[in-house]
Formats: C-alpha cells, structure tokens, sequence
C-alpha cells in the first residue's frame, strides 16, 4: 500500500515517507494568492514508483482548493505542468483545456 501523500503548512512542504525515507515537495507563499512550486525531491530508494507524479498532484489539488496562482520554478513541475494541460487554470495566462 502506497504511504500517503502528507501536506506541512508550517514547512511548505508536501511529503511522502516510505521504507524509512521522505520525498518532498516544497513551495512557497510571498503572495497570498500564490504558490510557488520550487523543489521536489524523491530519494534513489523511493525512486520509479510514481511518487514525484503523486506529491505534485496533491500540490496542485491543494492550490485549486485554496483558488491558489500557481509558478513553478521547479523543473519537475513545471514539466508537468506542460504535460498535463488539466491544470492551466492555475497557471497565469494559461487556459484551462
């Protein structure tokens, strides 16, 4: 069974921990309508088994949830973002598909 994804206010941080190891995804709020995806990481132990995919999904629910401005400095996310039009919404000058 796949641990779940956890959400850290406090941290800025959505996490995973498995096998003894945590995944992070980190963002920021310097402005209170948006978040800024700037990290994830998966350790080489949790790695190919879809939890990167998973903690930017939790991310990104979380930010439609709060009616959140979305960036992504964070390649990772920002390729899935590319890949994943279903999110645009968040996305300033982005459209929804």
């Amino acid at each position: 069974m796949d641990a779940p994804v956890l959400h850290d206010p406090g941290r800025g941080a959505f996490t995973v921990r498995e096998d003894g190891a945590e995944a992070v995804l980190e963002y920021t709020r310097s402005d209170p309508a948006a978040v800024a995806f700037v990290s994830i990481f998966v350790p080489p132990a949790l790695r190919d088994r879809g939890i990167a995919e998973r903690l930017v999904t939790a991310g990104l629910s979380w930010a439609r949830q709060q009616r959140l401005r979305v960036t992504a400095p964070c390649s990772y996310v920002a390729g899935f973002l590319s890949r994943h039009p279903e999110w645009n919404d968040l996305q300033p000058g982005r459209e929804a598909s």
